[in-house]
């Protein structure tokens, strides 16, 4: 009859429209996945590319500590060797012996302590040195990592915080948090990244040296409005690192 031909007509119809929402709907979820495989795969591509430039950057500093410690250790042998002997006295040495005896053991002292004291000098120079270009290199790779970090999306950023948090490397973390600082974008981070941000400024506190403290409390003073100083506050008040804490405070 005509009214079930209608009815078959409207059911094909409600079908064929199902079909096509489903189709749509599988197509925007697939679309979606693509997407979300997209950014996942620009993200890891970003890690890796991080990860890679602070090797590299690690293997240049190994290379030019290793050189400049050759360097020193060069210096050190080719110093001159005082080449005093001191003979064992004489028996039954006349007061005019003994005097000239003791002369010489006084020399031979003095020289010794003198080539002591140029080694021992050398080497504080070499320590100095070393810990110079220990902090420049540290500075330099915090700067890359906040620069990187400001740049990436929000899920990049805060896995890079998650992962330093993981690898309690605390005096970089604190530079990290220095140079984005001066940069003008730590409030921006905090926001963006807040849990993430937060378990990385508590084991940044948790695992720096008190070396490190000053910048910290520079950053409290200086450079972050009242907000942010209250939120290190904060975590200053959950970590039991005692040292670092005295020193900011």
């Amino acid at each position: 009859t005509m009214f079930e031909q209608v009815v078959m007509a409207t059911q094909d119809m409600m079908e064929e429209q199902a079909y096509m929402e489903e189709m749509a709907y599988m197509e925007e979820m697939a679309a979606m996945e693509a997407e979300m495989a997209a950014m996942e795969e620009a993200e890891m591509a970003a890690m890796e590319e991080m990860n890679s430039m602070m090797e590299e950057l690690a293997v240049m500093q190994e290379m030019e500590m290793a050189a400049m410690a050759m360097t020193y250790t060069d210096e050190m042998a080719t110093m001159e060797q005082p080449e005093l002997t001191l003979e064992p006295p004489p028996e039954d040495m006349s007061p005019k012996e003994q005097r000239k005896y003791n002369k010489q053991v006084k020399k031979f002292e003095r020289e010794q302590k003198k080539f002591e004291k140029q080694q021992a000098k050398l080497q504080r120079q070499m320590d100095k040195e070393m810990r110079k270009m220990e902090k420049g290199m540290a500075g330099h790779m915090a700067e890359m990592m906040s620069d990187f970090m400001v740049s990436a999306d929000a899920e990049t950023s805060a896995m890079m915080f998650e992962e330093m948090a993981e690898n309690n490397e605390g005096d970089l973390a604190v530079n990290v948090l220095s140079e984005m600082s001066q940069s003008g974008y730590m409030e921006d981070m905090a926001e963006q990244n807040e849990e993430a941000f937060s378990d990385f400024t508590q084991n940044a506190f948790e695992t720096a040296s008190s070396e490190s403290s000053d910048m910290i409390a520079y950053m409290m003073t200086e450079t972050e409005d009242e907000s942010m100083s209250e939120m290190f506050y904060d975590e200053l008040a959950m970590v039991e690192n005692d040292a670092f804490v005295a020193n900011v405070y």
